[in-house]
C-alpha cells in the first residue's frame, strides 16, 4: 500500500510537470502565432538607389537571413517623380530612401528596417530576445550610427579632412574591439557583438568596416585590432554574403556622385 501510494504520488507530480510544458507551449505558441504585429518575409520589397550607401546593410542582411526580395533601384530622377506623387508622400514618410515594404507593411530608416527583419527573423525561429539583449542590440545600433555618420560626413566633404580622420579612427574602433573582448573574448567567445549569434548590428558594423578598408581610405586600419579584424573575415565569409559579394549583384558605387570615397 505504501508503495501504490509513493508511486501515485510521483505519478501526481509527473502529471503536474507535464501539464506545467505543455501549458507553457501553448502560452508561447499562443504568442508567436496570434500576435497581429508578427509579419512574413514573404513578400519584401526594397527601394534604394543602384549604389551601397544605406542599402547596402539591408542587402547584406537579408542575403545573410536567405529572405528573397526585390531590389529595385531607382535613379535621381525617378526618385524626385516618386517621393513627391501622392503615394510617395504616403509610403516614404521622411522623404527618404532606403524603404523596405514587407506585404503591406511599410517601414523608412534603414536602422528601423534593420530592427524590423531581425524582430521577424527570430520570432521566424522561435528565438527569444529578453530585455537585456534588445539594449545592448540598441546601444550597438546607435554607436556604429554615429560612427557611420561620420565616415559619411567625410565621404561626401573633402578628402583633405582625412588626416583628422584617421588620427580619431582608432578610437572608434577600439570601442567596438572592446564590446568583442568583453562579449567572452578571452574565452572562445567575442565572435559577434551581442551574445552568439550575428544580429543586424554586426552586419550593420561590417558594412561600416568595409567602407573604411577602401584603399582610398584605411586599408590596414584593422591590424592593431585582432578581434575586429578576425570579426570582420568571419561575416565575410558567410556563405551567403560571400556569395553576394562576389556577384554581380552587388551594386559597385559605394556613395552618391557626389562622393569622393568611391570605386
Amino acid at each position: 500500500f505504501i508503495l501504490y501510494m509513493s508511486l501515485l504520488k510521483e505519478s501526481v507530480y509527473f502529471q503536474l510537470a507535464i501539464a506545467t510544458l505543455l501549458l507553457g507551449y501553448g502560452y508561447f505558441h499562443f504568442i508567436y502565432n496570434a500576435d497581429p504585429d508578427v509579419v512574413t518575409l514573404n513578400d519584401i520589397k526594397l527601394t534604394y538607389f543602384p549604389l551601397q550607401g544605406r542599402g547596402e546593410p539591408i542587402r547584406l542582411f537579408l542575403k545573410y537571413l536567405d529572405v528573397s526580395f526585390e531590389d529595385i533601384q531607382v535613379t535621381g530622377e525617378e526618385w524626385q517623380e516618386l517621393k513627391n506623387s501622392e503615394e510617395g508622400k504616403k509610403k516614404f514618410t521622411f522623404g527618404q530612401l532606403p524603404h523596405l515594404q514587407n506585404g503591406d507593411f511599410s517601414i523608412t530608416q534603414m536602422n528601423a528596417i534593420l530592427a524590423h527583419l531581425d524582430r521577424q527573423a527570430r520570432r521566424r525561429e522561435r528565438i527569444f530576445a529578453g530585455e537585456e539583449y534588445l539594449v545592448k542590440q540598441d546601444q550597438c545600433a546607435y554607436a556604429i550610427e554615429d560612427f557611420r555618420g561620420r565616415l559619411g560626413k567625410l565621404a561626401y566633404g573633402s578628402s583633405e579632412g582625412k588626416d583628422e580622420y584617421l588620427e580619431q579612427l582608432p578610437k572608434y574602433l577600439g570601442y567596438f574591439e572592446q564590446i568583442l573582448i568583453d562579449n567572452d573574448g578571452y574565452f572562445g567567445g567575442g565572435n559577434y557583438l551581442v551574445d552568439k549569434h550575428i544580429s543586424y548590428v554586426d552586419i550593420s558594423l561590417w558594412d561600416v568596416l568595409d567602407k573604411h578598408l577602401h584603399e582610398k581610405l584605411a586599408p590596414d586600419c584593422l591590424d592593431d585590432f585582432p578581434m575586429l579584424k578576425a570579426f570582420y573575415s568571419r561575416i565575410k565569409e558567410e556563405p551567403a554574403i560571400k556569395s553576394y559579394l562576389e556577384s554581380d549583384e552587388r551594386p559597385q558605387q559605394i556613395y552618391g556622385s557626389r562622393a569622393w570615397l568611391n570605386n
